[in-house]
């Protein structure tokens, strides 16, 4: 299997990937619902139409060492997951957030290895242990978009006692935050962290800025413990707080 990925739709996070793989020298095919024409696009190998894709058999998708799921809307990418889990095919997929709000999909997909989730807030979990504990409430302060709230809630994805951690996290509504800076605030204790536009402080000290390219790749490298684990946790969030 060589280095080549299919990417589906080329969603809002479709340069990003782009030039991801591009710079790991990777092949590039492309699935669409309608725009077929590829001239002036020169990392672009293949071009396929959707209606077409779903004829193809599992000997097609094992050209590929990677497949990216980012599709809007998310019905349609729930169908394209069902339909890559039933050919069971063993390559590295890669679903972009929000993955979906199947409940049973998610069910199916926690126990699947190949399959990732890309969540911007994973590789911010070296910091959490040295910083949240059981101890005491979690407040977390956000626009009152679920979207975002979840930003906040992934920091814990990779918690071994998530059941019990979500009980001290207590989500707050504040207002003069504007949404597409996706910011909001998580106090704890002497803790004190925020994420503006991707750059995260913890008492006003920058400690990371989110990178798509580190996110990914941390993703990618995730073992299977942890993988397995972040989708247990992630079913707990969604059926908690949708």
């Amino acid at each position: 299997m060589n280095n080549r990925v299919l990417i589906f739709w080329l969603w809002f996070q479709w340069l990003k990937y782009v030039k991801y793989f591009l710079h790991k020298n990777f092949i590039i095919d492309w699935v669409t619902k309608s725009w077929l024409n590829k001239n002036n696009i020169n990392w672009l190998y293949n071009i396929y139409k959707s209606s077409n894709i779903i004829k193809k058999e599992i000997g097609f998708f094992n050209n590929y060492s990677n497949i990216v799921i980012a599709i809007k809307p998310y019905k349609e990418q729930d169908s394209i997951i069902k339909f890559l889990l039933h050919l069971d095919i063993k390559n590295k997929i890669i679903i972009e957030k929000p993955i979906s709000y199947d409940i049973d999909l998610l069910n199916i997909l926690k126990t699947k290895d190949n399959y990732y989730y890309y969540i911007d807030e994973l590789i911010l979990s070296r910091f959490y242990e040295k910083i949240f504990n059981f101890e005491s409430s979690i407040y977390i302060y956000s626009i009152n978009d679920i979207e975002i709230k979840e930003h906040a809630l992934w920091w814990f994805l990779l918690f071994k006692n998530l059941n019990v951690f979500l009980n001290k996290i207590k989500l707050k509504n504040i207002q003069d935050i504007k949404e597409d800076e996706l910011f909001y605030i998580i106090k704890q204790w002497k803790y004190y962290l925020s994420n503006y536009r991707w750059k995260v402080k913890i008492n006003n000290k920058e400690v990371l800025k989110i990178f798509f390219n580190t996110s990914l790749d941390y993703i990618f490298n995730l073992n299977r413990k942890k993988n397995i684990l972040l989708k247990f946790n992630f079913i707990l969030i969604r059926c908690l707080y949708n």
